[in-house]
């Protein structure tokens, strides 16, 4: 599951544990409910999970596929779940240190720790991480702050997003002077939201 929530949404986080309880759990009216309301066509992550461990393919659309998980019961399970080998996108096999961003997971839910997959790139002192994210777009990048977790940049390409990150390092952003160093910013942050489980243990 770990394995195909970071090919797909290169996140995995603990709610998307609770998946595993209402798969198991099918038999239940509530878990059925809230399964077919988690399975959304949005949740490709959730749909593929289901598949795996199942041995049961989905169908394509909310309808048909609610329909589906209707009448599906525990006893229609392969006795034995299907081994999910992990895609390598291409060229970007190097995007695979872990570490966390600080990010909500869902509706209403506060902001946490997430553990993700990127690059790291260390600069003036400071533990950047490097995401590339390809899902039918154009490829894009995200650099996130190392300790805080914060998302400082994002851009086309790696070099353009690179550069915003060289200019707030140098208290710059957009073109203007910051109000606050990015030290302090960072500072700031850690004291507001505390430090990335990744440095938890360094400590």
């Amino acid at each position: 599951m770990r394995d195909i929530f970071f090919d797909i949404i290169g996140q995995f986080d603990e709610s998307a544990k609770t998946l595993l309880v209402l798969i198991d759990n099918i038999g239940s009216k509530r878990c059925r409910r809230d399964l077919i309301n988690r399975l959304h066509n949005g949740n490709t992550a959730g749909i593929k999970t289901f598949e795996q461990i199942t041995g049961i393919k989905l169908a394509k659309t909310q309808k048909e596929r609610s329909i589906q998980l209707e009448t599906i019961t525990k006893s229609d399970y392969t006795s034995r779940p299907k081994q999910y080998i992990p895609r390598t996108p291409k060229n970007e096999a190097e995007y695979n240190d872990i570490y966390y961003k600080y990010a909500k997971c869902g509706k209403g839910i506060n902001p946490e720790f997430v553990e993700s997959k990127g690059q790291i790139w260390k600069t003036n002192g400071y533990d950047f991480f490097i995401a590339f994210n390809d899902n039918n777009y154009p490829a894009t990048y995200a650099i996130t702050e190392g300790k805080t977790g914060y998302k400082v940049a994002s851009g086309s390409t790696l070099e353009e997003t690179q550069d915003i990150v060289r200019d707030l390092l140098n208290n710059i952003h957009i073109g203007k002077p910051m109000d606050i160093p990015f030290a302090e910013m960072i500072e700031k942050a850690i004291n507001k939201t505390g430090i990335s489980p990744l440095y938890q243990r360094k400590v």
